[in-house]
């Protein structure tokens, strides 16, 4: 069979990226439904047979995600309401709000009957801290993944984490691994850190740690989000495009180019050991694991003195990642990794020679770089799109042309970064490894200055929160996928791929239409109150009553405005601040003693043109959205306090406040949060006790759920 280990790797990561989001029971009659078309497949023709690998395919990804559901996530989730003294081993240490986030590997949890040895995210507002390989104890609460953000909860997932905690009482050190072989490797991270920023200053010490070792969480969120908002996120986190770069460089000074040569059969085997031992600095994220297996089966095949396919040698990166880590199926980074590698394998070169062609480009070494780099930049960004749309809600128009433009600065970004590094630990280079750093910081500088421009045009991404978009993805995947299982060749795929992109643009451009003008407004249960936001014109505002600490797992992160009344305390407040471009935040003392934040209060706050907020009191608030009206009322207030148009307000929130005793009051939609029952002067009554409720208004229409229900 053609491409046999692509076509069963990629046959393994589509049906485990099905299987990671059902339950148990269904998975196993999946795997059963697979194991069976795999048999019944050897009793067919020889000419069909080969579908039967593809069933067993199908059938080992089923069994190793069951398996990981049933011996790891379906226990650990369990513990969700729980409290238990814990103790366990940090393996990771993030920053949230100003405050420490761990990852831990639990030795014991206090709790009978419930498993012992788990991965979970511990996080808390005491003042303690603790060091990657430290061994804590404290006392904390459980939360599932169900509380968690889609985003953030498939990312913990794939790396491991199946269960959330809060800290009841502060961390403990009680010992510390340092014999274990991933001590030694952080220390390797740690010595490599230093020298980063010993040589580089202002952002762009931890940008480069980022983006050679993998350390996350110290990079000031105004780059992030430039970063983010101008298509290049994927240069802030180790993948392959980073492997590659590296591994060039080695290939280069190595003079590698026979391979049929002995010589270069020793140079095979000192890349194999350069890849990994990358692998291991890197952090052994799921791209890089993915790139440098890869890599690996390349220099293996060199090896030995034979060639190997990379659409194979994917194939078998994404096998092997799997059998690592079933849950990789749903990281972000490692689907984003694996289908812009696949894509460009496939389609770059094509695309390239039909650029050539319509523009007629002769052997000009300088159209030939710009046209081989834009081919890459676009089949990359449309592999990605389904990724994003997906996991992000949102893409990125603007990628391409930021690609095409960021590619060369990057590259030498990472190449002087390296040799900083190198020059820094061997002795009496010193002097070399400081002009290193200043050509990389220069490039750093370009790469921002890119992103900034770019991150702020008004068309630089668009929203995909919408039906069309999974139709979409779902379409594409039987116009490509398909044609390629059941053919020896991808000689129908640039139809499928053209008729996929007409799809996208097409509902792209239905979605500016219809949806221009429109107000999205979500309803969302909090702990112990109730968060409104709405999106409206490019603006996001948040406005949240009894924010908790537990909170900000029901919450995204970037909010132009957020305004936050009676707030239990001041974590979140500082978690949503320190990772939001807020230009008007309005939060309770306890959050404003500690940033550059106002103090809420009464009164009117202006949101853009004809919008507002009116602060009634601690408990109460009312918003004039432009498009809709909106009272909250949580508290016992006087009905004259109210202005007559939120008497007749679109949605009516009462959060443990009885609505008959508002009588006068009429709206569309009457929320009831913490309470159940009937009340005769709305529309129609929702009981929210828990997760959200999305409304559409436009026109002064708003409608439930979707805009044209």
């Amino acid at each position: 069979m053609t491409y046999l280990f692509a076509k069963l790797g990629f046959t393994m990561l589509f049906c485990a990226f099905i299987a990671s989001f059902l339950r148990f029971d269904i998975v196993l009659v999946l795997f059963c439904t697979a194991l069976s078309g795999g048999l019944c497949f050897f009793i067919f023709p020889k000419r069909y047979r080969k579908f039967s690998s593809l069933f067993l395919a199908a059938a080992v990804a089923f069994g190793i995600m069951g398996y990981e559901l049933y011996t790891d996530f379906y226990p650990s989730s369990a513990l969700g309401g729980m409290k238990a003294e814990i103790i366990g081993k940090v393996t990771d240490v993030s920053s949230d709000g100003g405050k420490p986030v761990y990852t831990v590997k639990t030795e014991s949890i206090g709790i009978a009957g419930a498993p012992q040895e788990i991965t979970l995210k511990l996080s808390g507002w005491d003042e303690s801290f603790a060091l990657p390989y430290d061994i804590i104890t404290c006392k904390v609460t459980f939360l599932s993944h169900s509380d968690g953000d889609f985003s953030d909860v498939i990312s913990d997932r794939s790396g491991g984490i199946s269960v959330y905690a809060y800290t009841e009482t502060p961390v403990s050190v009680i010992g510390k691994d340092e014999k274990s072989f991933g001590y030694f490797l952080h220390n390797i991270r740690e010595k490599i850190s230093s020298v980063i920023y010993e040589y580089y200053i202002d952002w762009h010490a931890p940008f480069m740690e980022q983006i050679l070792i993998g350390t996350r969480g110290k990079l000031d969120y105004s780059v992030t989000s430039s970063f983010r908002s101008s298509g290049m996120s994927h240069i802030l986190a180790i993948s392959g495009m980073h492997m590659v770069i590296i591994i060039n460089l080695f290939e280069k000074l190595f003079g590698y180019k026979n391979p049929g040569r002995k010589s270069e059969k020793a140079k095979s085997a000192i890349l194999i050991v350069i890849v990994v031992a990358y692998m291991f600095i890197g952090g052994l994220g799921m791209s890089v694991l993915r790139s440098g297996i890869m890599l690996a089966a390349q220099y293996s095949a060199r090896l030995l003195f034979s060639r190997s396919k990379p659409e194979d040698n994917l194939g078998i990166a994404i096998i092997t990642v799997l059998f690592i880590n079933p849950m990789a199926a749903c990281d972000a980074g490692f689907l984003m990794s694996v289908f812009s590698a696949a894509a460009i394998l496939v389609f770059s070169s094509p695309l390239k020679a039909f650029i050539i062609k319509i523009l007629h480009i002769k052997s000009n070494p300088i159209f030939m770089f710009f046209t081989e780099a834009f081919s890459v930049s676009f089949i990359a960004f449309l592999a990605v799109l389904p990724v994003s749309s997906i996991l992000f809600g949102e893409v990125s128009l603007v990628s391409p042309f930021t690609n095409l433009l960021s590619g060369f600065f990057v590259q030498y970004s990472i190449i002087f970064g390296l040799l900083t590094v190198i020059f820094a630990l061997v002795p009496f280079l010193g002097f070399f490894a400081g002009g290193a750093a200043v050509i990389t910081m220069l490039c750093n500088g370009i790469l921002l200055k890119i992103s900034d421009f770019f991150g702020t045009l008004s068309f630089a991404t668009a929203k995909t929160e919408n039906p069309w978009v999974y139709i979409w993805i779902l379409g594409s995947v039987f116009l490509i996928i398909l044609p390629a299982l059941f053919s020896k060749s991808f000689r129908y795929i640039p139809l499928s791929l053209s008729m996929s992109v007409f799809v996208l643009l097409a509902g792209i451009f239905c979605d500016s239409v219809f949806y221009s003008g429109v107000a999205e407004i979500k309803i969302t249960a909090l702990e112990q109150g109730t968060a409104v936001s709405c999106y409206y014109d490019g603006n996001d505002v948040l406005i949240a009553h009894s924010l908790g600490e537990y909170d900000k797992y029901a919450l995204s992160e970037d909010y132009d405005v957020i305004i936050s009344l009676d707030a239990k305390s001041g974590g979140t407040e500082l978690w949503l601040l320190n990772n939001s471009k807020a230009g008007l935040a309005l939060v309770s003392e306890d959050a404003a003693k500690r940033s550059s934040a106002k103090t809420v209060s009464e009164g009117k706050v202006t949101l853009w043109d004809d919008a507002f907020v009116e602060i009634i009191s601690s408990g109460v608030f009312a918003a004039d959205f432009g498009e809709t009206y909106i009272l909250y009322i949580s508290e016992e207030c006087d009905i004259m306090d109210i202005e007559p148009k939120f008497r007749r307000a679109d949605i009516i929130i009462f959060d443990g406040v009885s609505p008959d005793r508002f009588p006068e009051l009429r709206c569309e939609y009457l929320i009831l949060r913490q309470m159940s029952g009937y009340y005769s002067g709305a529309s129609k009554v929702i009981t929210l006790k828990n997760g959200e409720k999305t409304f559409f208004a436009y026109d002064r229409n708003i409608t439930e759920g979707g805009l044209f229900r």
